[in-house]
């Protein structure tokens, strides 16, 4: 009998059975490619608060410097406006205004400048509530005045 003729028998050893080498190696690596998916999706969350935070602050500095529309703002106002625009991302608390002196300007007075600056913490959304680790979030925006303000002024320092 030929060994050719017999279509079981091997000549030569083959490797060694490698059933489930596949799960093995999927169980290895999945946990480390699901912790990188998790910290993508955090820091894109981060991100896009920072963002909205950056844009809602940016517009209150706009909307303060050309006297919220009709020649008087108060801190309120423009504070309001920051919650407003950031879809909650951040707290009336978290949010200052002050109007700062810019040269011969006065604060309120045409030349002189609003300042909002929102600060926040981010918590993580993946890590356990009891890790305490938290992301600063903030943004500061500095517009001089379109006119004289006749609003309450506020003084302070600016960006």
């Amino acid at each position: 009998m030929n060994i050719f003729d017999d279509p079981n028998r091997r000549s030569v050893p083959g490797p060694r059975d490698e059933r489930g080498q596949a799960g093995m190696e999927l169980l290895l690596v999945f946990p480390v490619f699901f912790v990188v998916v998790l910290l993508a999706v955090e820091f894109g969350v981060w991100m896009y608060q920072n963002v909205t935070i950056s844009n809602a602050v940016r517009d209150a500095a706009r909307f303060g410097s050309v006297n919220c529309g009709d020649g008087s703002c108060t801190v309120d106002e423009i504070k309001q406006r920051v919650v407003d625009r950031s879809n909650g991302a951040v707290a009336l608390g978290d949010v200052t205004v002050t109007w700062v002196t810019r040269g011969t300007a006065t604060a309120g007075q045409k030349g002189s400048s609003v300042a909002v600056n929102a600060r926040r913490n981010y918590a993580p959304i993946f890590l356990p509530a009891g890790v305490g680790f938290t992301w600063p979030i903030g943004s500061c925006s500095e517009m001089r005045l379109e006119r004289n303000d006749t609003g309450t002024i506020v003084s302070g320092s600016g960006c």
